[in-house]
């Protein structure tokens, strides 16, 4: 299955994300090394600021044969964002993501990776954003944020957005893929570094792709199971979830 394939598989079956967000490369292997064999996708940060280590980022996770999306936020020059968006293709990288601000500059970066099997994501607001962020410098509700950069995402042909939770409802269009980060179950510790927060079982409601989720997971005690027995709960929530949305419809 490609890439591509596995995308567009969960658009009717949201995967589950592990955000891999440790303070090191050894520590990041060692949480894949534990939930390889339940988790869906992994998402890494990319700290690097050449091609030779944005190899050496991601190579070391290729052996766990999962999707990866790398966090790239791109907001530069065109050419700059392409080359790397390339290079991330030419690893294996089934996603990256860019700032939906970038706007029309995105648009030759989707071209270039229409030739591969590598997509890009839009990010609107960040789940750290609150309304008063959003008021303040987009002159806009977070919510009409989110629409008018799922609208640009839209326009140049992104293959989807990364969005809050709570703004899942402001895209309607089912072509969009929706990848939702800012993710805590009923059962998580609650931290103060997010804004916008839903549970893994809402935002499959509200028709997320994607459930993005670090914290929950890295942190779960190893007394009750450690970051596996976290997967699996989040993942039990996704499931009950996207069987009563299917029984709604």
């Amino acid at each position: 299955m490609t890439n591509f394939e596995t995308l567009e598989g969960f658009k009717k079956k949201p995967g589950l994300c592990a955000a891999l967000d440790q303070e090191d490369l050894t520590s990041n292997l060692r949480l894949a090394e534990k939930i390889t064999n339940e988790i869906d996708f992994l998402k890494i940060n990319d700290d690097a600021v050449d091609d030779a280590g944005l190899e050496q980022l991601v190579k070391p996770f290729l052996k766990f044969g999962k999707p990866l999306f790398v966090d790239m936020k791109l907001f530069k020059g065109a050419r700059t964002m392409w080359e790397r968006a390339e290079k991330a293709a030419e690893l294996g990288v089934t996603l990256i993501n860019a700032f939906a601000l970038a706007d029309r500059l995105l648009r030759p970066v989707v071209q270039r990776l229409a030739r591969t099997d590598t997509r890009l994501l839009a990010v609107t607001v960040l789940t750290h954003m609150d309304e008063a962020y959003c008021q303040k410098y987009f002159r806009r509700s977070l919510p009409e944020a989110v629409g008018l950069f799922a609208d640009t995402a839209w326009t140049v042909d992104a293959y989807g957005v990364v969005l809050p939770g709570t703004a899942l409802n402001v895209v309607k269009d089912s072509s969009l893929f929706k990848a939702t980060p800012g993710i805590r179950s009923p059962w998580a510790p609650q931290s103060n570094d997010q804004e916008s927060v839903v549970t893994p079982a809402e935002a499959v409601s509200g028709g997320s792709n994607l459930i993005i989720c670090g914290g929950p997971i890295a942190n779960y005690p190893e007394a009750e199971g450690g970051p596996l027995t976290a997967v699996r709960r989040i993942k039990e929530e996704m499931e009950e979830a996207l069987d009563a949305r299917n029984t709604i419809r």
